[in-house]
């Protein structure tokens, strides 16, 4: 299951060192997307429990970039993401929603273009109810949060977070590659739509 969390830095590990190697043992062992289930060899390298010490292989998986924000909250900035309350949506479906998004934004078609920055806008506007009740919409001071909580503690922290998610800012990532025919077409995204303002989160 997705949920926000942090990414842990421990004494001995070299990210930059190893991270190709890793990325490309992980890709061996299944290029889907461990919480959203998207496949691309572009995928990378994630540790199951935060430990990247422990080098199991059962212990290691890949993300996408959209599902990765939830997992890595502490390496958001304000300039590449802002937290939203988007009532009515898993984090799956929102990772794949974005996934979207970024995709359309580089097509070639401009009304396509046009429709995905007015759908990104919508996305981006629920950042004010974050704000009106948590006063900030920064990423960075939920990652403190979260840090200033005991582990254990955390699912309650979550629980009063629900729906809060990290909307990333399309600028700040690569240029997309390697799509599937869902994420490459803006087709469904009425029904995606129609089903969040039946929810009531619009």
């Amino acid at each position: 299951m997705l949920k926000l969390d942090l990414k842990h830095t421990i004494a001995g590990d070299s990210p930059e060192e190893d991270s190709a190697l890793k990325n490309s043992h992980a890709q061996s062992l299944g290029c889907e997307c461990e919480y959203c289930g998207y496949p691309s060899g572009h995928n990378t390298a994630i540790h199951r429990d935060g430990n990247p010490l422990n080098r199991d292989d059962s212990n290691l998986t890949v993300v996408d970039p959209f599902c990765r924000a939830w997992k890595e909250l502490n390496t958001l900035t304000a300039d590449s993401a802002v937290m939203a309350i988007l009532p009515g949506l898993s984090p799956e479906d929102i990772s794949h929603f974005q996934r979207t998004l970024y995709v359309a934004l580089r097509c070639d078609d401009e009304q396509t273009r046009q429709d995905a920055q007015q759908l990104l806008e919508w996305l981006t506007e629920h950042k004010t109810l974050a704000e009106k009740r948590f006063d900030t919409s920064h990423p960075g001071a939920f990652a403190q949060a979260l840090h200033r909580t005991a582990p254990l503690q955390r699912n309650g922290i979550r629980t009063a977070w629900h729906s809060l998610s990290p909307v990333l800012n399309p600028s700040r990532l690569p240029a997309p590659t390697d799509l599937t025919p869902l994420e490459s077409t803006p087709d469904w995204w009425p029904l995606m739509y129609q089903h969040y303002r039946k929810q009531g989160g619009a």
